[in-house]
This record gives structure tokens, sequence and C-alpha cells, in this order.
């Protein structure tokens, strides 16, 4: 059974009609009448009967994603980690920050040290991806991670240049962060071709 967004579903019990909104790599995001929910296409597929009778047919050219990666397209995707890397190092000059409001130097440090945990589960999921039994669900789970950094640096970019600051050590790290976000940024577009967005 094919899954693409817009089609109707119906499962084994014949109960409940899901409707596909969004696919996303080896996410799909559904509603039905309870509100919307999300699962892997496998889970997804087990419970899938057939199509609903009101369902409309599939579309005759679905999205092109693509299915294979290479060594090449590997070794480009962790060669962001080369950039990322002064994101992992510890936030050496926290005395600096007595200047900041209590708030926003809490904001700064629990930010700094959630980017380091998802650097390291970036790391990790893309040190397993040439080996991962399922690519897809391996480059979505990087692409989750990777976007939720994307939320968390501006963030803590925009509280750490809240005060004016001509120290060095600051401005380091307004760098560090703005070319982390880049490279985020880049990590996810290079993956957009493979999760179908």
């Amino acid at each position: 059974m094919e899954l693409f967004v817009g089609g109707k579903y119906v499962g084994a019990r014949n109960c409940f009609v899901r409707v596909i909104e969004r696919i996303h790599g080896a996410d799909i995001y559904w509603r039905d009448d309870f509100g919307p929910n999300k699962c892997q296409a496998e889970r997804f597929l087990r419970w899938a009967h057939s199509m609903a009778p009101d369902s409309p047919p599939p579309p005759a050219i679905g999205p092109k994603r693509r299915r294979y990666f290479t060594s090449a397209k590997i070794k480009e995707l962790k060669s962001e980690l080369v950039i990322l890397r002064p994101l992992r190092d510890p936030f050496p000059y926290i005395n600096e920050l007595d200047g900041f409001p209590f708030m926003v130097r809490e904001l700064i440090e629990t930010g700094v040290l959630t980017i380091q945990k998802y650097l390291e589960k970036l790391t990790e999921a893309l040190d397993e991806l040439p080996r991962a039994h399922n690519r897809l669900q391996a480059c979505t789970r990087i692409d989750g991670i990777a976007e939720m950094m994307q939320r968390l640096i501006p963030d803590v970019h925009e509280a750490l240049a809240s005060r004016p600051s001509s120290e060095e050590n600051i401005e380091r790290q307004l760098r560090v962060l703005s070319e982390g976000l880049e490279s985020v940024n880049r990590l996810r577009e290079n993956l957009s071709d493979y999760l179908g967005n």
C-alpha cells in the first residue's frame, strides 16, 4: 500500500480513518477524529488495512526522494561536525556572564549545555549512519536532532548578544554560535533530498 499526503486509510478493525497530513523521512504525520499524531511509516503500514473509499488516488508522480547514500555524501554530512566541534567545548568563561541578569545567564548556561548534548547525539547518529539497517530512519533522527539545534542556537545567541560586550570570549562564542547555526542549516539542507521535504 502506498502512503501519500492526503491519503485516507482505514485500520484493520475498520473503526477509524486516518488522513496523512505530512510525510517527513520515516515519520508519518496523520490526523483522525481524536486529533493529530505521528508515527513511523512501518507502524502506520501495520495499522492500515486498506484505503478509505473516499480517499483520493495516489499522485501520479510522488515527491522525488534519493534512496541511496554514497560514501561521499556521508563524508559530506560528517564534515559539518568539524565546524560544530567548537560548540562541544566547555564554556570556560562562565564567570564573564556575571553582568547578565540571572534569567538570561540561566538561559545561556542551560542552552549551551543542551546544545552540547544535542551535538553528542548528532555525532553518534552520524557515526551510525553507514551501518544503519534503515537509513531513512537514521536520516530522520539526524534531521530531528539538527532541527532542535536549529531552534536552540538562535535563542542562546540572542541571549548572549543581549548585553553589549567588547569581551573577546563573548564575541568568540557569538561567532561559534553563528557558524554552528550555518552548519546545522547546511546539514538539514543536505538531508532534504533523502527525506522528501
